[in-house]
């Protein structure tokens, strides 16, 4: 039985709302089981604990969202080195397996570029606040497909493993709606 694809989202507070928030709703409703900081850290958590262990390092894809705000945030700037330095350490240098990093226009990318060069040479991921489905359509692919070339196997596996996904993600989301009305 498959586990369900963990996406850590790495983001600027300040895009919160305006970018994070709607992207979010719409991987969760392609079976995608996001980590948000908003969601899974409690008063009283160890911040760092919580950010490096209990999400990047137990996240399957970290997504980066690279925006003007993002560029200034130093917790951005920690969560891109401690993957880097994780990825490091498994001994992949060139080949940085569970990042995909998205730009909210072409001239962070090039900003990027220059402070991260090994976050640019993947494709361009384009995601600005007006995004659209084939947008959106694309960076679910590029999860799915670096999710399912990380757990390895054939299609068949493959297609078995993203049903069960669903059904476990399904399964998630009735347990945490029943969390949120038992504390109402």
């Amino acid at each position: 039985m498959g586990k369900s694809v963990l996406v850590f989202i790495s983001h600027s507070s300040e895009d919160k709302e305006s970018l994070i928030e709607p992207i979010v709703a719409d991987l969760e409703n392609c079976y995608i089981n996001v980590w948000l900081d908003k969601r899974k850290i409690m008063p009283g958590d160890n911040l760092r604990k919580s950010i490096f262990r209990d999400g990047l390092d137990k996240a399957d894809v970290a997504l980066i969202f690279f925006t003007e705000k993002s560029l200034k945030s130093s917790w951005v700037d920690r969560e891109i080195k401690h993957v880097l330095r994780e990825e490091t350490k498994k001994g992949n240098n060139f080949d940085l397996n569970k990042i995909i990093s998205i730009f909210d226009s072409e001239e962070t990318y090039k900003e990027i570029a220059k402070r991260y060069p090994e976050l640019t040479d993947d494709l361009l991921h384009l995601m600005p606040e007006n995004y659209t489905k084939v947008q959106l359509g694309q960076l679910i692919t590029a999860i799915w497909s670096k999710y399912l070339s990380l757990q390895g196997g054939d299609v068949a596996t493959q297609k078995q493993l993203l049903e069960k996904d669903k059904e476990i993600f399904q399964k998630e989301k009735e347990v945490q709606q029943l969390k949120l009305k038992i504390e109402e």
